[in-house]
């Protein structure tokens, strides 16, 4: 579904040659940190060729490189500190892959509802309520319940 999304995104939007090259450099980049951990550079810091996580990584692509990884006959060999590092790495993309679906998905519900009547308007800023049925709320509001 993702993939159909991002071939509609780039037909109508013309950002064909920016999509591939950014999906290239992701693609690159989840090699990169999956090759560190094979070779124990992972540990590094970031200027000597260790790995972190960037906000803007597409970490659904790295979710799979990494997985795969994981997966592999030679990761269920390492010790359980690489092993232990790995998942968290794992983990990181996750929480923010889970974390920009998240907030998709409240973009996508805001956009759906309808607009509030501003106050200034003489609305009260949000939606309004039902309107109560005839006999629901008296006139006399001594005589209603708290």
């Amino acid at each position: 579904m993702m993939f159909k999304n991002k071939i509609l995104k780039m037909l109508t939007h013309g950002t064909v040659e920016e999509d591939i090259r950014s999906d290239i450099v992701d693609e690159s980049r989840a090699s990169r940190e999956n090759q560190s951990f094979v070779d124990d550079s992972y540990k590094n810091t970031r200027e000597e060729g260790g790995i972190f996580v960037y906000i803007h990584d597409d970490h659904e692509k790295h979710l799979e490189h990494h997985t795969d990884l994981a997966k592999s006959e030679e990761a269920t060999q390492w010790p359980d500190k690489k092993w232990k590092d790995l998942n968290a790495h794992i983990e990181e993309h996750y929480l923010f892959y889970m974390l920009l679906k998240q907030m998709q998905a409240q973009q996508q519900m805001q956009n759906q509802q309808p607009a509030a009547l501003p106050v200034e308007e003489g609305g009260m800023g949000a939606q309004p309520g039902p309107i109560p049925e005839e006999g629901e709320m008296g006139t006399d509001l001594e005589a209603q319940p708290i």
